[in-house]
């Protein structure tokens, strides 16, 4: 019983080199990440149209950011529309 701590320390600590080169974080990029770059990501007009236009539907959206009031319209054939009204500061 007392060689088998010791014994049990030195296999792991002999194979610990063995199993840190395995790392697969370390190696090169796969076929597919180094001849493919990652797509730019879309805009939100881009992500609305793709959502929408298939269906053939105009888009309203309406919100407020702070003190500003935004709407932005989507039409069928790809025209965009954006408002902002922002007021004044309050005293």
């Amino acid at each position: 019983m007392k060689v088998l701590l010791p014994l049990t320390a030195a296999i792991v600590l002999g194979a610990t080199p063995l199993l840190a080169g395995g790392d697969s974080f370390s190696g090169p990029a796969t076929y597919r990440e180094a001849n493919y770059p990652a797509p730019e990501p879309l805009t939100l007009y881009e992500r609305i149209v793709a959502h929408y236009a298939p269906m053939g539907r105009e888009v309203r959206e309406e919100f407020r950011d702070g003190p500003c009031r935004i709407e932005r319209h989507w039409e069928r054939d790809g025209d965009y529309e954006e408002k902002i009204e922002c007021r004044g500061p309050r005293h």
